[in-house]
Order: C-alpha cells, then sequence, then structure tokens
C-alpha cells in the first residue's frame, strides 16, 4: 500500500506529472480527452476537505495539485 496521510503514491504522482511537461501536448482526442480528465480529477480532489489535519497530509495534496498546475501551464 502507497499512501501516504489519505494520499495515493504521492511521490510516484509527482514524477508522472513532471514527466508529462517533458513532452508535448498529445494530438490524439481520445488520449487528450483522458489526460483532460485526469487533471480535473486532480483540482477537484484538491477541493475536497482534507481527510487529516495533519501537515503531511495537506503537503502531499499540495505537491501534486502543483505539479498539476505546471502541467496544464505547460500544455496552454
Amino acid at each position: 500500500d502507497y499512501t501516504y496521510y489519505f494520499v495515493p503514491a504521492p511521490w510516484l504522482s509527482c514524477k508522472l506529472l513532471r514527466l508529462l511537461q517533458c513532452y508535448p501536448p498529445p494530438e490524439d482526442g481520445a488520449v487528450k480527452g483522458r489526460l483532460v480528465e485526469c487533471l480535473e480529477t486532480i483540482l477537484n480532489k484538491a477541493q475536497e476537505p482534507p481527510k487529516s489535519k495533519k501537515v503531511q497530509h495537506s503537503n502531499a495534496k499540495n505537491a501534486i495539485l502543483f505539479e498539476a498546475i505546471s502541467l496544464i501551464i505547460h500544455y496552454d
């Protein structure tokens, strides 16, 4: 189980989002749609009330959120 303070695999998520920034935006509509869906899910989960009041939980959520925002800016 790779859950860190109720956040599933935050280090892997950050690394994969950063890896996607090394490539141009996808041109295939299906791939682009799936990526947009994943990014929307990340943004929506960031707005949910925290499951834990510990700072580690918010740090993990914010790290993923910042990488997602960085990817959105890269693709824009």
